[in-house]
């Protein structure tokens, strides 16, 4: 039998953590006749102990490459330790796949956390509770949605107060235009009134004048016939 094959034979021998293995015997009689062909340190307690766990720990970690890359990916982006996916020292294989079950299940709420808005991976740390991570956030997100909500709402106030304030602020300037309009109106309007008040007394001070100058004239035409009449009478006393 090739010691390889022995080795494999004496894995169940282990103790859990591997830092002891069960001798009997027929141990100690290969051990003997080992030592007589020069390979006693092979075949002795220690030799068997020390090569059996790397063998041990060799297989048990080639089986859970897959598990532990699938962990390791889940975990990609946070400060959680993922070095002791490995089978060695006196851990054993009980503590592995106690870690590895605990870190699978972060790993999972942790994609979970970062799938939520504002979720950051790098805020899961060794310790880090995930689910007071995920309660915290939401709390923190609820809280931004709201002041979101706020601040569209304030948006909207502010939006219909413009509105409004530009709506009356186009009355008002069509108001102003309208009285600007009448008042416009209303000078042309007095304006005419003094200019028709201004013809007519012109026209009334051409009539005074007109007949100032037909008074006049009848007075002086009276004034001569007055005078004829006279000259008339003088003339006939003469002659008389």
């Amino acid at each position: 039998m090739s010691y390889n094959n022995y080795l494999t034979g004496e894995l169940d021998a282990l103790s859990d953590d591997r830092s002891s293995i069960e001798w009997d015997n027929g141990d100690r009689l290969r051990w003997l006749g080992s030592a007589l062909v020069g390979r006693g340190a092979e075949f002795s307690r220690e030799g068997v102990q020390s090569r059996a766990k790397k063998e041990q720990e060799k297989r048990v970690n080639q089986t859970l490459t897959g598990d532990r890359r699938e962990i390791t990916d889940s975990l990609a982006g946070t400060g959680v330790d993922t070095s002791r996916l490995t089978l060695g020292g006196n851990r054993t294989i009980e503590d592995v796949d106690a870690e590895m079950s605990s870190l699978r299940t972060k790993g999972v709420l942790a994609q979970q956390y970062a799938a939520m808005e504002n979720g950051d991976l790098s805020d899961i740390k060794d310790g880090t509770s995930i689910q007071q991570l995920a309660s915290g956030l939401k709390k923190s997100n609820k809280k931004a949605d709201e002041s979101a909500a706020e601040t569209k709402r304030t948006t909207r106030l502010q939006e219909t107060y413009a509105r409004e304030d530009g709506l009356t602020e186009r009355q008002n300037n069509r108001l102003d235009a309208q009285r600007a309009e009448n008042n416009l109106i209303r000078s042309q309007e007095r304006t005419q009134d003094l200019e028709l008040r201004r013809d007519n007394m012109n026209m009334n001070y051409a009539t005074m004048a007109r007949r100032d100058r037909m008074d006049a004239k009848d007075r002086k035409d009276k004034n001569i016939m007055m005078l004829m009449q006279g000259l008339a009478g003088i003339t006939a006393g003469f002659t008389v």
